[in-house]
């Protein structure tokens, strides 16, 4: 049995007609990717290179049964996000009386209500202004590797609940020397904040 695994040319074609056996016989997706997964990890270790085992083919291949298996994304309804609406509401009536920190909060706050960044993604991001008093926040997905995201948020009808109002404030608070530093810069401590 050893020496017929060996003595194998051609790996990936090998696992993809044991997944085409699967597939017949009714194999389910998770089956699929399990079985793929034990007879890539039996080549290698034998040794054999990992560009022979999971090549192009076999990729595609497996493309259908891992995203029949990924979990669905579905819409939840946020029970508790008009209250926190309704505390920013109250909190930016009296807006320069907000401290920085204060005013940071409710920024990061309410693009993490009206979007679905993490704290360390919006801790990265990038704000920039667009036309018509729109703002684009530039930002890298913790998720996806590699996968950068731009997310525009554009003027709301309550102005005290929308991010775009917010992201203003927070810049008209900023110096001009310190429009160069980070978003999320707090000048009081004169380090990056998060």
């Amino acid at each position: 049995m050893k020496e017929d695994i060996l003595t194998v040319q051609d790996l990936e074609t090998v696992i993809s007609n044991f997944i085409s056996f699967l597939k017949q016989h009714k194999g389910t997706n998770a089956n699929q990717i399990a079985c793929r997964t034990a007879v890539a990890m039996l080549f290698r270790a034998i040794g054999q290179e990992e560009q022979k085992i999971n090549g192009f083919a076999l990729k595609q291949i497996m493309k259908k049964p891992s995203i029949a298996v990924a979990k669905q994304l579905r819409e939840e309804l946020i029970w508790g996000f008009n209250k926190l609406l309704n505390y920013f509401k109250m909190k930016t009536l009296n807006i320069k009386s907000l401290s920085e920190q204060e005013l940071m909060g409710i920024v990061i706050s309410v693009i993490m209500g009206y979007s679905t960044l993490r704290l360390t993604e919006i801790h990265r991001a990038s704000a920039e202004k667009g036309e018509g008093g729109s703002w684009q926040l530039h930002t890298q997905i913790i998720k996806v590797k590699g996968y950068k995201a731009t997310l525009t948020f554009r003027p709301h009808a309550d102005p005290n609940v929308c991010p775009t109002f917010q992201l203003q404030q927070r810049f008209q608070r900023r110096k001009r020397e310190d429009k160069d530093k980070p978003l999320w810069f707090s000048f009081q401590k004169n380090r990056r904040n998060l």
